[in-house]
């Protein structure tokens, strides 16, 4: 429980979703593609804090990348895991914050205000997700 729990308070300061990150021309700079990439980890971020707000544990775990959600929940669903967690914490749109991204390719550290460190985002098949939620 305490490792779904640190799940929990990790994704609720970092938060992200399915979102595209733009197209894949080969005409697109490194700068336009982090510029694209940062575009679609916000949208995350936003629908991340949705979920999260509204106890909606299905859409939280819709944006948990699909290699964390079968790696950290093998023996129950993400849903089962993380519904009573949402259910017992009051989750403030202000917890989602965020003060920087930097992006490297498939994968970007996103800092939150008022949080230390930064939380990984992932981009898998075209989409970006929230990364490794456990330290």
């Amino acid at each position: 429980m305490r490792r779904f729990a640190s799940v929990l308070s990790v994704a609720a300061l970092a938060v992200a979703g399915l979102v595209g990150c733009g197209d894949d021309s080969s005409e697109t700079s490194p700068s336009e593609s982090d510029d694209a990439a940062t575009v679609a980890i916000v949208a995350v971020n936003q629908q991340l804090t949705d979920f999260a707000t509204n106890g909606d544990a299905k859409g939280f775990c819709s944006v948990v990348a699909p290699s964390q959600r079968k790696k950290l929940f093998r023996k129950t669903s993400c849903e089962k895991t993380i519904a009573p967690l949402l259910k017992g914490q009051k989750m403030s749109p202000s917890l989602f914050k965020i003060e920087s991204v930097d992006v490297n390719g498939e994968s970007a550290d996103v800092g939150y205000e008022g949080r230390p460190g930064p939380t990984k985002f992932v981009n898998e098949d075209g989409n970006w997700y929230l990364g490794n939620p456990a330290p």
